[in-house]
């Protein structure tokens, strides 16, 4: 467990930081600051939570402190309740990692908090593996790119520029035509160009940004859909399907947020879709399922994205409240060359109709597939026979270009 030592001036505030932060981690607090004792500074901790008062005395302290712990990095948060603070005297800005201006909320704290251990332990990382030897090269060089990864990222939530929505049309098989699109977030990182998701969503998913850029995807996704029905008579009734970390499944206000964009870009809440990955089930407890079931109350859809490579065991789908089943990519890839793979789509589809759900079919590529699919009874497809991922521009010409794919 992380050591976090406080150092504040009011002791009202180090109690509410201790309250606030010692289920998660060990905290330690200086018995008598007032006396001048500072003994606590040979006592090991992994971040420094100090304010303004005793920042000036004690930075000194804190530099021969990191200094001796280098090349790990030791991190300093600063609280204030002056939003203006300055600390130009003796360059002491240099030294601070994060400030905190109260009042602060707990969450935005204990993120806070949780950002500047996990940077540490990245560091520890650095200088050691888990066999106790050094890192080389190679290893030092991936962790280093994974922390700056991070901080880009977090910038980019902040700036709210850099991320792009790309549109993939969802087909309908009997009809042959466009029935929706899925919103697909890509990064334009200022330096790097485009990240691919597969670079960028599992640090944002183990960081809790995923939050963030699922929200903004949503409200992105929702205007724009919003838009190609107005513009395009023949647009009214396209879905939009946008996927959704389990995270926030967890959020007890989820159901007003989600109203609150669908009032924001005027989308009726049956144009909507959000997928959850069927490997993220489980990390939905027990007790949030009533979200799950709030969200279906404002009339949107769920689809469970990635079927058949989570569990061995279906007993789960009968206590959930899934739309639809969309089948793996994996599996449509071998439709026609691995007759196990074609089994295995076939049971899909069939369980979906059995549970009342409507299946749809991941990865399309070939005009064989597709026929498979139609024969199979598959209500969906989406693949790069169809189109691959375009933007916004790209989407709305082939939408009004009215495609029929036979």
């Amino acid at each position: 467990m992380s050591t976090i030592l406080l150092i504040l001036k009011h002791k009202e505030n180090s109690r509410l930081l201790s309250e606030w932060l010692g289920k998660s981690y060990q905290i330690l607090l200086p018995i008598s600051l007032e006396s001048g004792d500072d003994t606590f500074w040979e006592e090991p901790f992994d971040l420094c939570i100090i304010d303004g008062y005793f920042l000036h005395l004690y930075w000194e302290r804190l530099q021969v402190r990191r200094k001796s712990e280098q090349p790990v990095f030791l991190p300093i948060l600063l609280v204030t309740s002056r939003p203006n603070v300055t600390l130009e005297t003796r360059n002491l800005w240099q030294f601070v990692d994060k400030l905190v201006i109260t009042p602060i909320t707990k969450r935005v704290l204990q993120t806070d908090v949780e950002v500047l251990l996990r940077s540490r332990r990245l560091s520890l990382q650095l200088k050691l593996n888990q066999s106790g030897e050094e890192f080389d090269n190679n290893q030092q060089s991936k962790a280093l790119a994974l922390l700056q990864l991070e901080a880009d990222l977090r910038k980019a939530i902040e700036e709210g520029n850099q991320f792009q929505v790309y549109y993939q049309p969802i087909v309908s098989l009997e009809h042959q035509t466009i029935a929706g699109f899925e919103a697909l977030v890509r990064w334009n990182h200022p330096k790097q160009g485009l990240i691919a998701p597969d670079q960028f969503i599992p640090v944002a998913e183990e960081t809790g940004l995923i939050l963030s850029i699922d929200l903004w995807v949503l409200q992105e996704a929702c205007r724009q859909m919003r838009i190609w029905q107005l513009s395009l008579p023949h647009a009214a009734r396209l879905k939009i399907s946008v996927n959704f970390s389990s995270k926030q499944f967890s959020l007890v206000n989820l159901q007003q947020k989600l109203a609150k964009i669908l009032i924001h870009t005027d989308l009726d809440s049956e144009s909507l879709k959000l997928e959850l990955t069927e490997s993220k089930l489980l990390d939905i407890a027990q007790s949030t399922m009533t979200t799950l079931l709030d969200v279906k109350s404002l009339g949107i859809e769920l689809v469970l994205d990635d079927f058949g490579t989570g569990y061995s065991s279906f007993s789960y789908l009968h206590n959930v409240p899934i739309d639809a089943l969309k089948i793996d990519r994996s599996f449509i890839w071998k439709i026609g060359v691995d007759e196990n793979s074609n089994k295995i789509v076939q049971s899909i589809i069939r369980l979906s109709h059995k549970l009342g759900m409507y299946a749809i079919a991941e990865g399309v590529e070939t005009v064989e597939q597709l026929a498979q699919l139609k024969k199979w009874g598959c209500e969906y497809g989406q693949g790069y026979l169809f189109a691959k991922p375009l933007n916004s521009a790209a989407a709305w010409e082939l939408i009004a270009s009215k495609p029929i794919w036979s």
